[in-house]
């Protein structure tokens, strides 16, 4: 009978086990499609719920770490991106959103080491290479970023983000054409992403009155009509 009893019990911590590894896998699916549809709020009880099932997930620390940084919450967003990344030093896609927390927290040489870390370890992840040239470009070096950028969106050609960003970048080089086809893709990738339709629009503004001072006086004048 103890032996039948026992047998029971590491029968029934399977099952629970199974269980508790579906459900688990379950919301952290529902969490990265809401995190990737830009709705971190809605994802971040779907990571906790599937980090409470399973406490030594690295990879569920990681996302909701990452929908907590979406939120503007470093804070609580630090520790669990940095536990996750302990726990698998080799996660280029870890390794990228802690590029991106120091990025937020104002500490560029940390993110760009990050940054060029989880491109050594995963050559095609189109974010690592966009927000490489995102904090490159912080750091007036433009050159650099629009080769990112541009690998960036060589390897994910709907990647809105790096689209609008080369276009910021051609922008500010006075490659206005250029610039508002960059700005066009990065609408087809994502028409709900209102970044690039702005910046269209005061690029096309530009060629209209061919000065940010004319385009400052029309804003000022359309606010007080």
């Amino acid at each position: 009978r103890a032996r039948l009893a026992e047998s029971a019990r590491l029968l029934f911590t399977w099952i629970d086990s199974v269980l508790r590894g579906r459900t688990a896998a379950k919301h952290n699916r529902i969490g990265r499609e809401l995190l990737n549809a830009r709705q971190p709020q809605k994802a971040e009880p779907h990571f906790r719920r599937a980090l409470a099932l399973d406490p030594g997930s690295s990879s569920t620390r990681s996302h909701l770490g990452k929908a907590l940084l979406d939120q503007g919450r470093l804070g609580e967003a630090e520790p669990l991106l940095l536990s996750a990344l302990e726990g698998n030093r080799a996660d280029a896609v870890t390794r990228n959103r802690v590029g991106m927390l120091f990025r937020q927290q104002g500490k560029h040489a940390d993110a760009e080491a990050h940054f060029r870390e989880a491109i050594r370890l995963s050559p095609d992840l189109a974010d690592a290479y966009n927000n490489l040239g995102g904090v490159l470009n912080e750091q007036g070096r433009a050159e650099q970023a629009e080769e990112c950028f541009r690998r960036a969106v060589a390897r994910e050609r709907t990647h809105a983000v790096a689209w609008c960003n080369l276009g910021i970048v051609l922008s500010d080089k006075g490659m206005l054409q250029d610039a508002a086809k960059c700005f066009r893709t990065a609408l087809e990738a994502d028409p709900d992403y209102f970044y690039p339709r702005l910046t269209l629009v005061m690029n096309e503004l530009q060629e209209v009155y061919e000065s940010q001072a004319e385009i400052a006086r029309s804003r000022a004048a359309y606010g007080r009509a």
